[in-house]
């Protein structure tokens, strides 16, 4: 009798070699993503330790300049506001730093970016698993190294570590600069950056020098803020054009970081609108407004107040506003989405829905503030002012207005 041995047939055999492939891809793929998320692991371990041990240094003496830096300026070589660079070797052996320092994959140092009085920092890492920074499918190649699948990840102060658009590289390694001028000018320079103030994709600004300006940490009252530079309400310096400046900031209503651009007083008199520069911030006995340079200050709101005395505020609203609404000097009004009340009562029934209205950016007599066409309503040199009562608990009172 003949014997039939068990065998598969070739179909069978086809279908268990595709089973055995596809499980083997998926493994490898899982090995392979299991592998990538332990080195962004390390990589994040990597800058918190990293920032740490700066941070002690600090503690004694200024914090070491980057390796192989670049100076970011704003407005010429002279006016230095930043450097970026690594946590190379020097500075590693400068904070007797010995747990390793370098990314796992790449076996390069992690960019460190720190402010010109060197108190302030902030590291980066190029992760490898997904993020807020999509894979760029453009390929450039004049480096070495290709990040355009990575994405930053930072740690530390919301300085803005800035890296090439296309390619996610940092500035310390484009050739462009290097072999340039040797810094980056973020208020004049006609190319893309990205700068990466925080790992909350909203914080962050792509774009050339028009962009990049509110990137300078000492650029408004926000980015003080922002940076770690607050001391509580008072008069600050900003430079968002390369000069100082000295400027009220109110550093705690709702959440601080307010810029001061008008204040009026009893008795005020002479130029006073969004583009008009009166008074000095020392002198509280004389109506201010900021004037022009508000045109190079990044903000989305705007905070209108009533003051008791001297900058104590009891009443506040705040609304959204266009900051591109002014730099085009519009001579008419605009509507904001919201407005809200933060503090205080303003004594009307419809809230401050009357507020929402704000323009007239070419006065030369009012930051206009009210639902009418008329070009005279709002915060005048010597107070709020409206031919009827519909400004509530404002009506004839002192105020000043912010922006953030």
């Amino acid at each position: 009798m003949l014997l039939k041995t068990p065998a598969f047939t070739l179909v069978e055999l086809i279908v268990v070699i595709t089973i055995v492939g596809i499980l083997s891809t998926i493994g490898f793929v899982s090995y392979s993503n299991y592998l990538k998320g332990a080195r962004d692991s390390n990589r994040y371990s990597q800058l918190t330790k990293l920032s740490d041990s700066l941070q002690v240094y600090a503690t004694q003496k200024s914090l070491p300049l980057p390796d192989n830096y670049v100076e970011i300026t704003a407005s010429g070589a002279s006016n230095v506001i930043a450097y970026q660079g690594y946590i190379g070797s020097d500075v590693l052996e400068t904070i007797d730093y010995t747990n390793g320092g370098k990314d796992p994959k790449d076996d390069t140092f992690y960019t460190y970016y720190i402010t010109k009085d060197r108190k302030s920092l902030q590291l980066m890492a190029l992760m490898e698993e997904a993020g807020s920074v999509a894979q760029n499918t453009f390929s450039n190649n004049t480096f070495a190294a290709d990040y355009s699948s990575r994405y930053p990840k930072v740690y530390g102060r919301k300085l803005g570590v800035l890296t090439e658009v296309d390619t996610n590289t940092p500035v310390q390694e484009l050739s462009s600069i290097l072999a340039g001028s040797g810094y980056l000018d973020i208020v004049n320079t006609s190319n893309e950056y990205n700068a990466t103030i925080s790992n909350d994709k909203n914080d962050n600004i792509t774009g050339t020098g028009a962009s990049l300006i509110s990137v300078n940490p000492e650029a408004s009252c926000k980015r003080i803020k922002q940076t770690g530079g607050s001391k509580g309400n008072g008069i600050y310096a900003i430079s968002p054009l390369g000069e100082n400046l000295q400027v009220y900031c109110d550093m705690e209503t709702d959440g601080g970081g307010w810029t001061l651009i008008a204040r009026s007083v009893v008795g005020g008199t002479g130029n006073f609108g969004w583009l008009q520069k009166a008074g000095n911030i020392n002198t509280t006995n004389l109506s201010y407004s900021l004037g022009p340079i508000v045109k190079s200050i990044a903000y989305e709101d705007m905070l209108i107040t009533r003051y008791v005395d001297n900058f104590n505020i009891d009443i506040a609203l705040k609304i959204d506003v266009d900051p591109n609404f002014v730099i085009a000097e519009s001579s008419f009004s605009n509507t904001s989405k919201e407005c809200s009340i933060i503090l205080g009562n303003l004594g009307l029934s419809n809230g401050c829905d009357r507020f929402r209205n704000w323009g007239f950016i070419n006065s030369t007599t009012v930051f206009h503030i009210d639902d009418a066409t008329f070009n005279n309503y709002g915060l005048r040199a010597n107070g709020y002012y409206i031919s009827n009562t519909s400004f509530g608990n404002l009506l004839n009172k002192q105020g000043m207005m912010f922006i953030k």
